[in-house]
């Protein structure tokens, strides 16, 4: 009828869906057929590139890509250190001419930390891309480790298991200086938003060994063992489904293997609460 709007049907829908994915698919298969030749050739170069990094932000979890931007950020960078070679023999202004060529890498590997940045954005968790991120910023003269550690809370505020990003944050942390305490207070900070947090918990258990040794086999100071079992105990009450805070308790208890040692005591309204190391049988015990 007149003046009404016209709606698709469902298949007509699942039609135009299906054409489009096999356009995209057309487009990745010619792009990386291209790419590939031109890697088999040799050419490592600024078109290299600009190709690769359309195929990246489609998809950042081709390896085989961000390896051939390396491959080409490597020749470049080699190609530009002959040049200021080549051109400091020629030239008295050695100093002019090394800082142009410094510039001249520099940018080139800014540019592989920003593309990254793209890709992360749509894909938080692509393993390539936060490697490659690592590989450029660790190539560079100056770093921003303190925005480094900025992007990961935004990122792990957005997902707080993103596993890729608590890696890259532990290596940010150890570039930037980061003490222990500091790290260990975020996990605190992760853990108080959502104790169902894996990756805090276990990067907790890392770093509280460090700054609270134990003696022995035991990795734990039985100070901070206590404290630790008080937080745990918290995150076990309030969902008690949930296996992340077990498992960091399996950790507090520490190896079975080990003589059974008591962890934990509490008395409370006529109730008396114990954790040890490992199982044990109550002789003796009489039920309210």
């Amino acid at each position: 009828m007149h003046g009404r709007v016209k709606v698709k049907t469902t298949a007509q829908q699942q039609e135009e869906k299906r054409v489009e994915r096999e356009a995209k698919l057309k487009s990745y298969r010619k792009a990386m057929a291209a790419i590939l030749a031109r890697r088999g050739e040799g050419r490592r170069d600024q078109q290299q590139l600009l190709m690769t990094a359309g195929v990246l932000q489609a998809n950042a979890d081709l390896s085989t890509l961000w390896n051939i931007r390396r491959e080409v950020v490597e020749e470049l960078t080699r190609v530009a250190r002959e040049e200021e070679k080549e051109e400091v023999e020629k030239e008295e202004e050695e100093k002019q001419v090394e800082g142009e060529k410094k510039v001249e890498v520099e940018a080139l590997l800014q540019r592989e930390v920003e593309l990254t940045q793209a890709c992360l954005t749509s894909s938080p968790k692509s393993y390539s891309a936060w490697h490659h991120r690592a590989w450029a910023l660790h190539r560079m003269d100056r770093q921003d480790w303190p925005r480094e550690l900025a992007l990961c809370d935004r990122f792990l505020s957005l997902d707080e298991r993103n596993f890729h990003c608590w890696d890259y944050r532990k290596a940010v942390a150890a570039r930037a200086g980061q003490s222990t305490e500091k790290e260990l207070e975020f996990t605190r900070e992760r853990i108080d938003t959502n104790f169902s947090n894996y990756s805090a918990w276990h990067y907790r258990s890392k770093l509280l060994p460090l700054l609270h040794p134990g003696l022995g086999a035991q990795p734990l100071a039985e100070a901070a063992r206590l404290q630790e079992l008080d937080l745990v105990q918290q995150a076990a009450f309030t969902d008690p489904s949930d296996s992340s805070a077990w498992l960091y308790h399996t950790w507090l208890a520490g190896d079975p293997a080990l003589p059974t040692s008591l962890l934990w005591l509490a008395a409370s309204q006529g109730r008396v609460t114990v954790a040890a190391s490992s199982r044990v049988q109550a002789r003796g015990v009489q039920a309210a």
